[in-house]
């Protein structure tokens, strides 16, 4: 990959900056503050933006507000970079209100934003897939920042990851994001000590439903004892209310009450005798002629809305051409426009007059007079005819070539115009007008046709309508009616003469059911003296009236009781169904932390062997460049946070990073940046930022030389704000673009 064309649009002290980069070494020299780290992060932020790592909600780095330019709203910028022989075109708009990203083929101008990864959180494409870093591998690996010796903190977790993920396969799976999401799920369903989680919370429902069961079961036993009392007092209740008297009083009220409904029957019957004919069918014939009747005028009524708006249409219409009748004649106007053009452009030549004819015979004629004049030697003659001659050739040139502006003129005078730019707008207005006379004139005529078809089917829609409306009064006169209504009257009260005929046929059955008219003759003879509330009389003389109470008031009690304790009771059947489901899902959830924590535990077993495996490559690689640095140290290890422990050439002790200058310790942890970016980024421009101010000449001199060995197979792009880098090199001869920063 190589960086070409950084495009700073607007961004930080850059307005419309560009910066033109090279393959191999390049070196940017400027004093402090003349842009030098805002073009490196410039860079960064074109790949990642400024959005906050590792947040589930979008926010923003102080960088984002650092580089915000202060005298204008732009706030964007491109990055013209190659890839695999192929130039591509990334244009961001850093706003905080609305980010925008596009990635472009810079050959063909395609826009390949949506091949790209879509940030979820940040709602923008990330531009950084090829280059396969994180944003803080980049910042930790081939963006290296002003004196920073030490890494930050995430980057040791990434990198023992990629480590562990390195001959699986399956390098964009976190094998510590997995292993800490399997024991999180896991203390999601047991907890740590003291928590109460899924199953704990489980254990507490089980142990409510289990005192609920408990007391159900109570409930259901006081309950049966309840109902068996209530049972005893109401059958003694029972008793005491069996009165044959009152149901013989009873019995007789019945028949009496048949007996009265039947004569009213009756005399409803006599009523509405003259209906029991009525046909149904012929009724059903008159609601069908009056259907048409309705749907015929309905269409009536429609067409006498549609012939009245388009009644309106056109009168609307006739009112706009009649703005046109002051319009002169249209082909008069053209003939003397085109006229005009013609004499304009020189294109028309007017007819001779015979008077001009007459002018040019007579030219003629005396010139050859004057020629006959000159061989006959009569010089006054000839003198004559040549002044003649003269004249008459003068007056035709005139009038030939006065002749284009005196018909101009003519024109423009004819319309009353004083010049020609007033009669050429003129006929413009005149000539549009008449386009749209012409337009409106088409439609006019258009829904003049409308209105006569219209006009047409109205009076075929009035014919079918009175046929239809004669038919109707024809049928309700063959029937005596004066209207569907009174009909309809007529067929009600028909329905009424069947529903009373019916019910007084089951009134007659009733009676007959109940009992005989000498069985009713008899008992209203012995329930004849017979008071009302004899029916609510005690049946029993021998059970006094204060028993009946009690027993109705302690029945009472008794069933408000139950209700009472059985109100907001579920059934035991529900209650045990519940308990089971509850157990059964413990029983899940206990396996189920037992398969997280057995998966995590091989997950942990297998990421420390891979770990083993590889971490000695990446130490391999650190003491190699540590060694072409400092001359002397050969062996470095590193721990699983990355610190560094260097092996001390002459004991062959290891020395931790504390006892080491803050010099050797910055080019242990160059050397392990450029070891990881070789490793996981072989491809990616390293940038470093004034990282070799703590150098002394001689390892600075080592590490140009090592970055001239890594500038032949990647781009290398050096900040710096002295010349120390520029002197070694070019005392060196390594070759490099010089970009000064002003």
């Amino acid at each position: 990959m190589i960086y070409k064309r950084l495009n700073l649009l607007s961004f930080g002290k850059f307005k419309n900056k560009q910066i033109h980069l090279e393959s191999g070494i390049n070196l940017l020299l400027g004093n402090n503050e003349a842009g030098k780290s805002t073009i490196q992060h410039f860079i960064q932020g074109m790949f990642y933006g400024f959005f906050t790592y590792g947040k589930k909600r979008r926010g923003y780095e102080e960088l984002q507000e650092k580089y915000k330019p202060w005298n204008s709203d732009d706030y964007a910028g491109g990055l013209l970079y190659e890839e695999e022989g192929k130039e591509y075109l990334v244009e961001r708009n850093f706003s905080d209100i609305s980010p925008r990203v596009k990635v472009s083929d810079f050959l063909t101008g395609e826009d390949i934003t949506d091949e790209f990864s879509f940030d979820d959180v940040n709602r923008v494409y990330m531009p950084s897939d090829h280059l396969n870093l994180s944003k803080v591998m980049f910042k930790n690996t081939v963006s290296i920042d002003q004196v920073g010796a030490k890494t930050e903190e995430n980057l040791a977790e990434e990198v023992n990851n990629l480590m562990a993920n390195m001959d699986t396969g399956f390098g964009d799976i976190s094998i510590h994001k997995a292993i800490k999401d399997l024991r999180s799920a896991a203390e999601k369903i047991a907890g740590k000590r003291g928590e109460v989680r899924q199953i704990g919370q489980l254990n507490q429902i089980l142990e409510k439903i289990m005192q609920e069961k408990d007391n159900t079961e109570a409930i259901i036993q006081n309950d049966k004892q309840r109902k068996m009392k209530i049972d005893y007092l109401q059958e003694q209740l029972q008793r005491i209310q069996e009165s044959e008297l009152a149901e013989k009083v009873k019995l007789v009220n019945k028949y009496e009450e048949i007996l009265e409904n039947i004569q009213d029957t009756k005399g409803k019957l006599a009523q509405l005798h003259h209906v029991d004919s009525v046909n149904e069918e012929a009724y059903e014939q008159v609601l069908r002629l009056e259907n048409d009747v309705n749907k015929e005028l309905e269409a009536l009524k429609n067409l006498k809305e549609k012939i009245d708006s388009v009644e309106h249409a056109i009168e609307k219409m006739h009112a706009e051409l009649s703005q046109y009748e002051q319009l002169r004649d249209i082909n008069e106007i053209r003939q003397d426009y085109a006229l005009y053009q013609q004499l304009k452009e020189g294109a028309y030549r007017k007819k001779p007059s015979r008077l001009e004819n007459i002018v040019l015979i007579a030219c003629i004629v005396f010139a050859l007079l004057s020629i006959f004049f000159i061989f006959k030697n009569m010089v006054a003659a000839t003198i004559i005819s040549l002044l003649i001659m003269i004249a008459a050739f003068v007056y035709t040139f005139l009038a030939r070539t006065t002749n284009e502006d005196v018909r101009n003129s003519d024109i423009c005078r004819k319309y009353g115009f004083a010049d020609e730019k007033a009669f050429e707008s003129y006929y413009a207005a005149t000539s549009e007008a008449y386009e749209k006379y012409t337009e409106k004139r088409v439609l006019f005529e258009s829904k003049l046709e409308e209105y006569t078809a219209l006009k047409e089917e109205a009076v075929a829609a009035k014919t079918r309508y009175e046929e239809s409306h004669n038919s109707f009064l024809g049928l309700l006169g063959e029937l005596g009616l004066e209207n569907s209504a009174s009909y309809r009257e007529v067929l009600k009260n028909n329905k009424l003469y069947q529903q009373l005929k019916t019910e007084l046929e089951h009134l007659e059955m009733l009676q007959e059911q109940t009992m005989t008219e000498a069985e009713y003759a008899l008992l209203k003879a012995k329930t004849e003296n017979v008071e009302i509330n004899v029916l609510n009389a005690v049946p029993m003389q021998e059970v006094p009236v204060e028993a009946k109470e009690e027993i109705l008031s302690e029945i009472s009690r008794l069933k408000g009781m139950s209700d009472e304790a059985t109100q907001n009771m579920r059934s035991m059947t529900e209650i045990m169904t519940q308990i089971k489901e509850l157990n059964h899902q413990r029983d899940v959830l206990l396996l189920e932390y037992g398969a997280l924590n057995l998966a995590a535990d091989v997950i942990e077993e297998v990421a420390r062997d891979m770990h083993t495996q590889n971490s000695p490559v990446l130490n391999d690689k650190v003491s190699a460049l540590i060694y072409k640095i400092t001359d002397k140290y050969t062996a470095v290890k590193l721990t699983d946070e990355l610190n560094i422990v260097a092996e001390n050439p002459q004991t062959g002790f290891l020395i931790s990073s504390d006892n080491l200058s803050i010099g050797t310790l910055e080019q242990l942890y160059f050397a392990l940046r450029i070891a990881l970016a070789d490793l996981f980024a072989p491809n990616v421009p390293l940038m470093f930022d004034e990282s070799f101010v703590m150098y002394d000449f001689k390892r600075l001199e080592n590490v140009l030389r090592l970055l001239y060995t890594i500038s032949q197979k990647r781009q290398i792009i050096l900040f710096s704000c002295s010349d120390r880098e520029k002197q070694i090199m070019d005392a060196m001869n390594i070759p490099y673009n010089l970009i000064v920063m002003e």
